[in-house]
């Protein structure tokens, strides 16, 4: 059986959003975005009970849990989020949408499958899947990190999100 990321790895390129999380620069596949939107920081309240790690809040108006990748993925983000240039991307998981705070989204790209190294299986296989992927090399100096959103959270901290999600005021 294929693995998602195999799937997407079927037509002859990859498309794919580069950004800027804390330091690092990482790259998402397009298919798994449903929307990027800039926003303001003092639209994000907080949560009750937020014990995940990189989560920031929601967005009431939109019931769009917030969280920052950078912290998900223990990158450094030790520099205020600036909004002239910090961007949400929203994706869904298990029917519910969910903000992800990047510091910069910064192109999309067309990777060719050949400059595209999937991670080996034997990663796959840990108790706790790492959210990287894959690399992406476009060119022999620059190495890229290929990140699926979902795997930012185990199961039962995507309940614990959902749960505090629910019982907060709208």
């Amino acid at each position: 059986m294929q693995s998602s990321q195999e799937k997407a790895l079927a037509g002859n390129k990859l498309e794919l959003l580069v950004i800027q999380s804390g330091e690092s620069k990482l790259a998402i596949r397009a298919a798994a975005i449903n929307r990027l939107r800039r926003f303001k920081l003092a639209e994000i309240q907080p949560l009750d009970n937020q014990t995940i790690p990189g989560g920031l809040g929601h967005i009431p108006s939109q019931n769009l849990p917030v969280l920052h990748l950078a912290g998900l993925l223990g990158l450094d983000n030790s520099q205020p989020l600036d909004e002239a240039t910090c961007q949400i991307i929203v994706t869904e998981f298990q029917g519910q949408d969910v903000g992800f705070v990047v510091e910069q989204a910064h192109e999309m790209e067309r990777a060719e499958l050949q400059d595209i190294h999937l991670l080996p299986a034997v990663i796959e296989q840990l108790l706790y899947k790492p959210a990287v992927w894959a690399l992406w090399q476009p060119s022999p100096e620059n190495i890229v990190p290929l990140v699926d959103l979902s795997l930012t959270l185990n199961s039962s901290e995507w309940q614990q999100l959902f749960d505090t999600l629910a019982t907060a005021p709208k």
